[in-house]
């Protein structure tokens, strides 16, 4: 086998080569490799992105409009979340994954206390997407709609502020799916 390959990277055997057990068993094993490959893309390519992502607990300074850190991913099916990246923005890998996404940020409060407003947001590319108030003290604080994200290196991210009272300790969770393709 003279190391000639088709335009799928199968090596097969020219007119003149000796056809032996190891040139057909080469074969078989491109076939299987190339089929393999072929199929986990279009599992990928069938499948809906989803991602969600959280954090650990972070401190919440007063008065300041804070970007959330992700310390960790529960699940990520397209690689929407790349702590090498950036780690507070869950990014549109490619224009197959753009369309309309469901996107929902939540946020726990470990302590806090005297608190007069708080506000959580959901940016598409830094700008103002979604954002709710809360006044008071809330235990909880939840933002979810549906967002246009329809180019590759779109991204969505998600902002907290409050006012009065003393810093806080918060965790927070964010989970994005795929609605609809573009």
């Amino acid at each position: 086998m003279a190391g000639t390959t088709t335009n799928f990277g199968l090596r097969y055997a020219e007119v003149n080569d000796v056809l032996s057990h190891t040139a057909e068993a080469n074969l078989a094993d491109d076939i299987a490799v190339d089929l393999t490959t072929q199929d986990a893309a279009r599992t990928v390519a069938l499948k809906r992105p989803i991602v969600r992502v959280g954090n650990n607990g972070y401190a919440l300074p007063v008065g300041v409009v804070t970007t959330v850190i992700w310390d960790y991913e529960t699940y990520d099916t397209h690689g929407l979340f790349n702590s090498g990246v950036s780690t507070s923005r869950l990014i549109i890998p490619s224009a197959a994954t753009s369309g309309i996404w469901h996107v929902k940020a939540h946020v726990s409060f470990i302590n806090a206390s005297n608190w007069t407003l708080f506000e959580i947001t959901i940016r598409k590319n830094g700008g103002l997407t979604l954002r709710r108030k809360y006044y008071g003290n809330p235990a909880s604080a939840t933002i979810e709609g549906l967002i246009w994200l329809g180019a590759a290196a779109d991204y969505v991210d998600m902002a907290v502020y409050h006012e009065s009272g003393g810093s806080a300790t918060v965790q927070s969770q964010m989970y994005a799916h795929q609605v609809t393709k573009n």
